[in-house]
């Protein structure tokens, strides 16, 4: 059925072998991967079985629809005109949707959407391929859902209300925060009972759910009968009209309970506040509190009553920041007090505020902060992190999302700490300040505010430009190691003491060498010395390219005197400079490549899979093979995999480690076990360290092992392999 996935595939290839492999590839995306084709007007010319099985749809159903007859169901008017925008622009779109399937039922997935050009690069087709995410979505949503009403429940409520108020201030949009407090009365003063009073609140939730006005905005249940309504942008008549309108269905309701036939209409008081973000400093916490007060106030007027006032927030103006509206000191602490989860804490301060006030004067200086905090804000990524101003020349980013706090920590390092000259029409040119900050960053939950203020102060005093907070001895003893490690790498590189080791990569079932990977190793003070120690050294000194250009040589130099097969890792890094390409090519055409595997190990780092794409094809004129590395650890995509013209998978170590002793990951081994298997793939078990796991590794069908239990990497010399001292 998906014949068409040929365009993705080398038009060169002639041979049967060659013709067999890509039928088989085909086979498996019309078997396995929800993809379709459409031309190049968004018409749907191509689909996959396990697309149509998903959908539940017959091919003739679906075969010249446009594409939106996949996606538009329940996608955001934004979605779709996000995807014609970057779709016309000849880009690949990435995002999430919510659609429906012919049987009615909602799903989640990840789509990918991408051109497909022809020889002369005319754009003839888009592939797209959809990635199911109805379970997680589900799971998520069940940890943020009131399971009675199915309404957001009060932790989301927080969490939701604090980014969407971020959003509205950096928009200059109206905030607005309805709590209403819906009283169920009890006739005949009988107790309803949990059921009676469950069956209460989830008619009021379909009263709420129904409205014209409330089924377009979140709605939340925080407690018993109380909800909150957040709506943004939309003036003081539409709120008026909302709340008119839901007061208007809750009061003509009524209520009986299992003992009379006697019903007694609900009652209702509400709580409101509007504030335009783009004249008022607020914080999600003030919001509330005056939502409270109000609510409160409309209590104590009687039933069925709404105050809609605003306190003068300027009398709270000793709660804010008066350099811009982020949220203050008060605010992250009592943020760090409900801290729940392992979080990142990062404070920054401006470096020689009193020398920027002598010379710029106290406007100048705000405007400075005023730059650094454009600078902070842009930085963040969609709302998943909370930038606090502490003073005028102190701010926190406060990270909850565990998944992130690399990101963060390298837009820091090499954004925000790197020198930035101000560029505002206030200086000139040539008077434009040259502006640092310095960082202190804690891990935890209890006492981040702390040891990130300790390291900030310690980065200060030694003159560095940040500090990870472990203990005062550990942070000393770690940067003497770093400097030293720095000192040991450079010398090491000068002297061309980075050297090639070899492990071997054996056949699972009889032990024999297949072929060696070169791995890098450090001689100093003749020890030798793991890469661990000097990787990160040689990209923090940007040298990585001139130390992977050492270690090549050294090892083009072994295979070009024995009669052996080398994989070589390659980083994207690497792939992404012309530079060292144009050196792998040169090293190819001076010793061929047909005992040459490149192992490229798939990370978040890949942004652009056309480079890697170009870098295989190229290897593969040169008789190279290719492997991919880590397969399994998180990462992996088995789409792109199959999209590369792969040969050998890697299965991440810390899956081989565990293989007899985690149900979990025996299946997941197994189940990318299978796919190589119909991919026509090889495997490959790095770290197996024992005898029982080798055996778990020869059952599984595992094709190749690596690892201590087989031989330790060693020096050309201790192999007995020849090799001349370059």
């Amino acid at each position: 059925m998906f014949k068409k996935i040929g365009y993705l595939m080398s038009s060169k290839s002639s041979t049967h072998k060659s013709l067999a492999i890509q039928d088989q590839k085909n086979s498996l995306f019309d078997k396995y991967i929800l993809t379709c084709m459409l031309d190049k007007n968004g018409f749907i010319i191509d689909i996959s079985k396990a697309f149509l099985e998903f959908l539940g749809y017959k091919e003739r159903d679906v075969k010249n629809q446009k594409y939106r007859f996949l996606i538009s169901k329940y996608a955001n008017e934004k979605v779709i005109d996000e995807i014609k925008k970057t779709l016309n622009s000849g880009f690949t779109f990435n995002g999430e949707i919510k659609s429906k399937k012919k049987n009615s039922e909602v799903f989640w997935a990840n789509i990918t959407i991408s051109p497909l050009y022809d020889e002369d690069r005319k754009k003839i087709a888009y592939m797209c391929i959809l990635s199911d995410t109805t379970h997680e979505k589900k799971l998520q949503e069940l940890s943020i859902t009131d399971s009675i009403t199915e309404f957001y429940n009060r932790n989301y409520f927080d969490i939701y209300m604090k980014k969407e108020l971020l959003n509205s201030i950096k928009s200059g949009y109206i905030f607005s925060l309805i709590l209403l407090d819906i009283n169920c009365p009890n006739p005949n003063n009988v107790s309803y009972g949990v059921l009676e009073e469950d069956k209460a609140i989830s008619t009021i939730a379909n009263v709420l759910r129904n409205n014209k006005y409330v089924k377009t905005n979140p709605v939340f249940r925080l407690r018993g009968e109380e909800f909150a309504v957040i709506v943004i942008n939309e003036n003081a008549g539409y709120i008026r009209a909302l709340v008119e309108s839901v007061f208007e269905s809750i009061t003509t309701l009524q209520i009986k309970s299992a003992f009379s036939e006697i019903g007694k209409n609900m009652t209702i008081s509400g709580g409101v506040v509007s504030i335009d973000t783009a004249l008022k400093n607020v914080s999600s916490i003030e919001v509330l509190d005056i939502a409270e007060t109000n609510l409160l106030k409309a209590k104590e007027q009687g039933e069925n009553k709404v105050v809609y006032d605003v306190e003068d927030l300027d009398k709270k103006k000793d709660e804010k920041d008066t350099i811009s509206i982020l949220p203050n000191r008060e605010m992250l602490i009592n943020d760090l007090v409900h801290l729940d989860k392992h979080s990142m804490l990062i404070l920054l301060r401006l470096n020689h505020i009193n020398s920027l006030k002598s010379i710029y004067g106290i406007n100048g200086v705000s405007k400075i902060v005023s730059s650094k905090i454009e600078e902070l804000q842009d930085i963040l990524l969609d709302n998943t992190a909370t930038l606090y101003s502490l003073n005028l020349q102190e701010f926190a980013i406060l990270v909850t999302d565990e998944k992130l706090f690399d990101k963060y920590f390298s837009l820091i390092k090499y954004s925000v700490l790197e020198d930035t000259m101000i560029t505002l029409s206030a200086f000139e040119e040539s008077d434009a300040p040259i502006v640092t900050m310095s960082a202190g960053i804690a891990y935890g939950i209890k006492n981040i505010l702390h040891n990130a203020d300790v390291v900030l102060q310690e980065a200060l005093l030694r003159k560095q430009s940040y500090l990870i907070y472990e203990d005062s001895r550990d942070v000393i003893d770690k940067e003497v190691e770093s400097i030293n490690r720095m000192k040991v790498y450079k010398k090491a590189l000068v002297d061309g003491a980075i050297v090639p080791y070899f492990q071997p990569i054996v056949d699972s079932k009889t032990g024999e060498i297949i072929k060696y990977e070169a791995l890098a190793r450090l001689i100093s003070n003749d020890e030798v010395i793991s890469p661990y120690y000097f990787l990160e050294s040689s990209r923090e000194d940007k040298t990585f390219e001139a130390f992977s250009r050492q270690m090549m040589q050294k090892v083009f130099n072994v295979y070009s005197k024995n009669d052996i097969n080398v994989t070589i890792n390659v980083t994207y890094e690497n792939l992404i400079s012309d530079d060292m390409i144009k050196y792998i090519k040169n090293r190819l055409d001076k010793y061929g490549g047909d005992g040459i595997t490149f192992e490229i190990l798939e990370s978040e780092e890949i942004k652009d899979y056309k480079v890697v794409e170009k870098f295989i094809l190229m290897a593969k004129e040169y008789g190279c093979n290719i492997s991919i590395d880590d397969f399994g650890s998180g990462y992996s995509n088995f789409t792109n995999v199959l999209l590369l013209n792969i040969d050998y998978i890697k299965l991440d170590g810390s899956l081989i480690e565990k293989l007899n002793s985690d149900e979990n990951v025996l299946n997941v081994v197994k189940s990318i076990i299978d796919f190589a298997k119909g991919a026509n793939m090889k495997t490959i078990a790095e770290f197996v360290s024992s005898k029982e796991l080798s055996d778990k590794v020869v059952e599984l069908g595992i094709d190749y092992s690596q690892g201590y239990h087989f031989s330790e990497p060693k020096s050309p010399a201790e192999l007995g392999l020849a090799y001349d001292n370059i």
